[in-house]
């Protein structure tokens, strides 16, 4: 079992309107694609690192039996030239893949690319926020990191929650005591960009 960290901003996230406007390109926010594609984007998108610091979870494919995939990330924070690559690619392939990468930039949440491995090649458009940093843990290592922070939890508690400012002060006293400080760091900085009033965990 598995525990992460997430925020809650003062002003939440027009989920309906944002899912409408997806749905506006694609139903469901899905388009076919096909492996071709995908192994392009994957061999474009390997290695690279989105302007918040974060890695693009990659897979790709080297033997015919596989299929690439590219994991769920904000395409917003792709450096221009990477993204105009990326938009050109899906443009090659058909108009409404490249009017879907449009509107999840313009909408700012998320997009991945699975290959035909597990069901059709596809895009898929995430009603996500793009710039997200994901601290996930095993349960005794997430108690232990906030015990290191000072944070007050109840152990009996699958959840908890705490004002976003006493997180943040933690992580500055007591961050580099968890041996985690990069990813609370990039929580952290994450958080304030939105706005964070508190942050929880489950």
């Amino acid at each position: 079992m598995s525990t992460s960290l997430h925020f809650a901003t003062a002003t939440p996230r027009d989920s309906a309107s944002l899912w409408a406007a997806i749905n506006a390109v694609a139903p469901q926010g899905t388009i076919a694609l096909t492996d071709e594609v995908v192994q392009q984007i994957a061999e474009l998108l390997e290695g690279v690192k989105l302007t918040n610091g974060q890695s693009v979870f990659t897979y790709v494919a080297d033997n015919p039996r596989h299929a690439s995939y590219v994991g769920d990330f904000g395409p917003c924070l792709l450096e221009e030239r990477i993204l105009a690559k990326l938009r050109e690619t899906l443009a090659a392939h058909s108009d409404d893949a490249a009017r879907m990468l449009d509107t999840v930039v313009s909408l700012r949440v998320q997009i991945g690319f699975t290959g035909s491995e597990d069901g059709p090649a596809r895009l898929d458009a995430v009603n996500w926020e793009a710039d997200t940093v994901e601290v996930r843990l095993t349960n005794g290592r997430f108690d232990q990191m906030l015990t290191t922070l000072e944070i007050p939890f109840e152990r009996d508690e699958a959840t908890g929650e705490v004002d976003f400012t006493t997180f943040e002060a933690a992580v500055a006293a007591r961050g580099l005591n968890t041996g985690m400080s990069v990813p609370l760091n990039a929580f952290v900085a994450c958080a304030k960009r939105h706005d964070a009033t508190k942050v929880y965990w489950g």
